[in-house]
This record gives C-alpha cells, sequence and structure tokens, in this order.
C-alpha cells in the first residue's frame, strides 16, 4: 500500500526531507524506550500534541493489536486523509516506524530503514538523527551526581521489581558460572564495559562483584567522568557483549549452564 501511495505522491523536496529527520530521531526515541521498557512504557511518554495519527497508532500497538490491523488503520487513514508533502513522507515514516517498533527490532535498523527514506545516500541524515534528542523522550542517561550512587546501585535488590523489564544480556549472564565472567572480562574493552554500565543493567553487578575493589572503584570513576551516553550506545555495548559471549561459547572457550 505504501507504494500505491507513492505513486500518487511521488516526489518530496529537500525541504520535506528535512523536516522529517526529527520525526524520525522522535521514533528512534521512542523504539529505545519500548525496548528497554517494553511497549506498554510508551503510553504514558505520547501525548495529544504529538498528533491523531501518531497516538493513535502508539495506543493501538499499546493495546496489542495485530500488526496487520495497524498496517491498515494507518496506511487507511493516509488515503482518506490525501496529505502531499512533508505531511504525507511524515506519516510514511510515522506508519514504517511504529511497525518496527511494534515488531522489536533494533533501534538501530529502524534508524537506517526511516533515513533511507529521505534518500540518505551520504549518511547525512542518519548523523544528524543520531544526535537527536527531545526532553520529554529522553535517550540519555541522567549523568549522576554523586560519585557514590555506583556504589549504592550496586546495594540495590532488583529481584522485588514486578514491572522490570530483563534483558537478553541478563539472561545470558545467569548461565555463565563466575570463571567464564572473568574470561568475558578479558575481551570486552574498558570503554565498551564503561558505555554498558551506564544503562545499571543488573546483568553487570555480578561481574563488577567479582573484579578487586581497586579496579571496580577505578571502572566505577571512570564511568563517572564520562558524563551522559545516549541509549543507543549503551544498547551497542550490551550487544557487543553479547556477541563476545556467542564466540566464546563457540569456540569452546566458555560453556552455558
Amino acid at each position: 500500500m505504501r507504494e500505491l501511495i507513492l505513486m500518487l505522491n511521488p516526489s518530496f523536496t529537500d525541504e520535506d526531507k528535512e523536516k522529517c529527520v526529527h520525526i524520525i530521531g522522535w521514533i528512534i526515541q521512542l523504539a529505545n524506550i519500548a525496548r528497554r521498557k517494553g511497549l506498554l512504557s510508551l503510553e504514558s511518554v505520547v501525548k495529544d500534541e504529538d498528533g491523531v495519527f501518531l497516538k493513535m497508532s502508539i495506543m493501538m500497538i499499546v493495546d496489542g493489536c495485530d500488526p496487520e490491523e495497524i498496517k491498515r488503520f494507518m496506511y487507511n487513514l493516509i488515503l482518506a486523509e490525501a496529505p502531499i508533502g512533508y505531511e504525507l513522507l511524515s506519516r510514511l515514516i510515522m506508519a514504517e516506524g511504529c511497525l518496527s517498533i511494534q515488531d522489536g527490532e533494533n533501534p538501530r535498523i529502524i534508524a537506517d530503514k526511516l533515513t533511507a527514506m529521505l534518500g540518505d545516500d551520504n549518511g547525512d541524515y542518519q548523523k544528524r538523527v543520531e544526535s537527536y534528542n527531545d526532553t520529554r523522550f529522553t535517550a540519555r542517561v541522567a549523568e549522576d551526581t554523586e560519585k557514590d550512587a555506583w556504589k549504592r546501585w550496586m546495594m540495590e535488590d532488583d529481584s522485588g521489581d514486578p514491572e522490570r523489564k530483563i534483558s537478553a544480556l541478563e539472561i545470558i549472564m545467569r548461565h555463565l558460572s563466575d570463571e567464564a565472567i572473568m574470561r568475558l572480562l578479558k575481551e570486552v574493552e574498558n570503554v565498551e564495559l564503561g558505555i554498558a554500565l551506564k544503562g545499571r543493567n543488573p546483568a553487570l553487578k555480578r561481574p563488577m562483584r567479582l573484579i578487586p575493589k581497586w579496579l571496580r572503584d577505578m571502572v566505577f570513576e571512570d564511568v563517572y567522568f564520562m558524563g551522559p551516553v545516549r541509549v543507543i550506545d549503551i544498547e551497542a555495548a550490551e550487544d557487543t557483549m553479547i556477541n563476545i559471549i556467542s564466540r566464546l561459547v563457540s569456540s569452546g572457550e566458555i560453556v552455558l549452564s
């Protein structure tokens, strides 16, 4: 159906595309929130001022509607409204973005897909989308105001929070022995570990408890001075750790219990 709509209005100006950069950045932040906190969390961040089209689409996702039903709703609404130029392009981007969020796609993949709709041959739009930040849909982890915040985090009990979304990294780490985790830490770059720690993923508490206190304090100090980090970079660092685990398992250096 998207192809049919594009046939009716095939051309978009550079100004149309320029206006859509913030739409894509906005959707990527929604994707990051959904990935970390679940689809239900989107209900509390999408407001009336975001427009009827996006709000209704997100609410259908939150309500667990069938993807094909959501797709028909969005594209039928576009056909009924018959928008042109920026209005059309922005709705097509929202439609593709919402469907990708519901499908659980990686935010980085969604960003690539949506910027490609702008004809982003040299990556200029991609770079600007990556730097986009809307304070309502914060994609950055707040900077710590106290260095001992990390010590408090280490002491927190996460097991009693029924709303907490368990990450893939946390699930995998549960199946690693202490020896396997120490082997993993030898392969992880300090910078990657620091970025991953910015997300305060409970999966990383056990590895940090296994290393000597002096080393742990030094790592946390590095993380503190690192400042704010984008969620998209935290996700990438966690994915890197998962890939290292997969490689070590495949080579027989570590085993999953």
